[in-house]
């Protein structure tokens, strides 16, 4: 099993909860094989930079051009997902910085780096369980001391 940090616009997130399908541009569709049914993933929003759900991988990946997300994006490498909590619009954008998947030299922003990343990028089962923590608000985020500076 794999641990995902998923991305998605804002005005795309209502689109993957209510058809529950993610979907990725063609060149990142690779990554999504790297899915397997039951995989947990957590979503955060680009932008706003905030986690807002919980969920897991419900199905193979597939290709359809179908338009279902907002704003004319097709995006049709697709799998379905099933969310299980959401709607917590947690702010972590300093938090992501303390995941141990960014690389400690990383010269751009944690957003940057997973839509570089096309979006999708595996975290370790800690980190995954930390952000829930935080989601949830069992656990206060972490803020990096050079970061108050």
């Amino acid at each position: 099993m794999k641990y995902w940090l998923m991305m998605f616009r804002p005005e795309t997130y209502g689109d993957v909860k209510a058809h529950r399908t993610i979907g990725v541009r063609t060149g990142a569709r690779k990554l999504l094989k790297e899915l397997s049914v039951g995989d947990p993933f957590l979503a955060y929003l680009s932008r706003v930079q905030q986690l807002d759900g919980i969920g897991t991988v419900a199905g193979e990946t597939f290709v359809d051009d179908t338009p279902i997300f907002s704003g004319g994006k097709v995006y049709e490498h697709r799998c379905n997902v099933a969310f299980t909590e959401s709607g917590f619009a947690r702010p972590v954008a300093d938090t992501l910085w303390s995941l141990s998947c960014f690389p400690s030299e990383m010269k751009t922003t944690p957003s940057n780096y997973i839509y570089c990343k096309g979006g999708i990028i595996e975290v370790t089962e800690d980190d995954y369980d930390f952000l829930v923590r935080v989601m949830r608000g069992e656990e206060e985020p972490k803020r990096l001391a050079w970061k108050d500076d």
